[in-house]
């Protein structure tokens, strides 16, 4: 190759040296993102390096602000809540006491403690004052489990055949301290709909004088508490 040709070629660029050139490396490194990876992190670096404006400060602040508020919102409801079940856990044991030192007042030798759970359970269910269910059995049974009617009504409620079937009440578990009191409390409720007087007497086929009972009952028993 003659020495013109030689100084030809030096003088112009080969393919290699362009990419060098213009990228600053060698193709093949080129190739494998070296050099996009660096301008990246540049660019990266000078984006978080940048200071924050006042708009993006004050929308950071009022997120900030937003969840410390939810959060003392929510912990206020969990204690006032949290006092509001132990307030009504108290009033129900209170509630529980009152029956269980009355039933055995009435009927030493009946299963106290049971009956009483049995009412407020039944109550809780049926949205029904636990004390006047009280009342009603007080004035039905005397707190006798298997107290027989004159008619054939049977347990602490006093259910009859054709109440047990329209409440679907077994009439072999008419005696059992927890359905007779849920069947019972039931029909009760059914009754004090729209007049609690009359939905007393209506337990009882209409009788007034029965109402009267149950009701003198009911108070006795909310002065006591």
């Amino acid at each position: 190759m003659t020495t013109a040709i030689q100084n030809e070629l030096l003088r112009r660029p080969s393919v290699h040296r362009l990419s060098r050139d213009a990228t600053g490396l060698p193709s093949p490194f080129r190739a494998l993102g070296t050099h996009d990876t660096t301008v990246q992190a540049a660019q990266l670096s000078r984006v978080s390096a940048a200071p924050m404006t006042h708009r993006q400060l004050y929308t950071v602040l009022a997120f900030a602000g937003a969840i410390v508020w939810w959060q003392a919102a929510w912990l206020g409801w969990v204690i006032s809540e949290h006092d509001r079940l132990q307030g009504a856990l108290a009033h129900r044991a209170q509630i529980e006491v009152l029956m269980t030192d009355r039933i055995e007042t009435v009927n030493k030798k009946a299963p106290a403690d049971r009956i009483a759970r049995a009412i407020l359970n039944a109550s809780d269910r049926h949205r029904i004052d636990p004390l006047l269910v009280l009342s009603v059995i007080e004035t039905e049974s005397h707190y006798e489990p298997q107290a027989v009617g004159l008619a054939g009504e049977r347990g602490l409620m006093q259910i009859t055949r054709s109440t047990a079937k329209v409440l679907e009440l077994p009439w072999e578990d008419a005696f059992t301290i927890e359905q007779n009191i849920e069947a019972g409390s039931k029909y009760l409720a059914q009754h004090l709909r729209n007049n609690a007087n009359a939905g007393i007497a209506r337990y009882n086929g209409g009788s007034r004088a029965y109402a009267e009972q149950v009701l003198a009952r009911y108070q006795h028993l909310y002065g006591e508490k």
